[in-house]
């Protein structure tokens, strides 16, 4: 299979390579509000089909490509801002900001368009984590299983394709504190909302295995601290398994998403010093030598 990436919001098309790196065309019309065209593209998928799927935060809407890049279909997303989606089998999982009242997975049909369901369930900081610009991940496995997970707390649930409830696990991290308010370095008498650290990502190693990106936020940016992040993978039962430390393990020291192949290379995008994707190979074994993970 192709990959797609994207380089998001700075040039607003969608650039797809092949499995060596080698770049093959650009997807997308550019910048604009018509039939293929982006405003801010999130999040991008490939179906079982290899059709292509873009979600635009901004325009509110799904945008298909056939495996050629060639325009499909717009599915407008009505109920929210969306920030992550999954596509499977004709259905979109799409899940956003500001949920108010309502579930924080809702299940479209691509097709008919129509709301089939929502379910999960909202954290009680989930309007002050919108606030600071973060929403919830999701992630299938081929099974239909659904990891949710929000920035905060640290915590995965796992759900069935019908939302019923499965298994919920997480991992101590005593770092990642709720939400809170700052003064605000420019306004007197004034706060800003700033996040205590969470789950940035969350995807699937080796398309098994939960993996989660966790941003670690420092107590004070005048102290001249910065944002750590982490890689944490559990098996298949939720059973914590390693923490790789970004800035310890790779070239690439922040990150905005993680992503995995079935060989368990691991995809990592970066900004600087211009939007890309750098590609690992990692060995997973414990102090003992042993391999962890085939």
């Amino acid at each position: 299979m192709e990959t797609f990436i994207s380089a998001m919001i700075l040039f607003v098309e969608i650039k797809k390579f092949d499995k060596n790196g080698k770049y093959i065309k650009t997807i997308g019309s550019g910048k604009g509000r018509g039939p293929g065209e982006f405003i801010t593209p999130r999040r991008i998928q490939l179906d079982e089909n290899d059709n292509l799927f873009v979600l635009d935060y901004e325009l509110r809407r799904l945008t298909q490509f056939d495996q050629s890049g060639v325009f499909l279909k717009t599915l407008p997303i009505k109920i929210m801002k969306a920030c992550e989606f999954q596509i499977h089998k004709g259905l979109a999982y799409i899940v956003g900001f500001r949920l108010y009242g309502t579930r924080p997975i809702h299940k479209i049909d691509f097709k008919t368009e129509q709301l089939v369901g929502m379910f999960g369930n909202r954290t009680a900081d989930s309007l002050l984590i919108a606030r600071i610009g973060n929403g919830p991940h999701i992630v299938l496995n081929s099974e239909d299983v659904i990891y949710y997970a929000d920035y905060f707390p640290y915590r995965i649930s796992v759900l069935s394709s019908e939302g019923k409830p499965i298994n919920s696990f997480s991992r101590k991290a005593s770092f990642i504190r709720p939400p809170h308010e700052v003064p605000s370095p420019t306004r007197p008498n004034s706060f800003l909302m700033q996040s205590g650290g969470g789950i940035r990502d969350i995807s699937l190693y080796a398309t098994v295995f939960p993996m989660v990106l966790v941003n670690r936020r420092p107590i004070s940016y005048e102290k001249g601290e910065k944002t750590i992040q982490y890689i944490d993978i559990f098996d298949s039962s939720g059973n914590w398994i390693i923490t790789i430390p970004i800035e310890k393990y790779f070239s690439n020291h922040w990150t905005r998403q993680i992503l995995s192949d079935k060989n368990g290379n691991i995809y990592l995008t970066s900004d600087d010093p211009f939007p890309h994707v750098e590609k690992f190979s990692i060995d997973l074994r414990d102090e003992n030598g042993n391999v962890i993970m085939q």
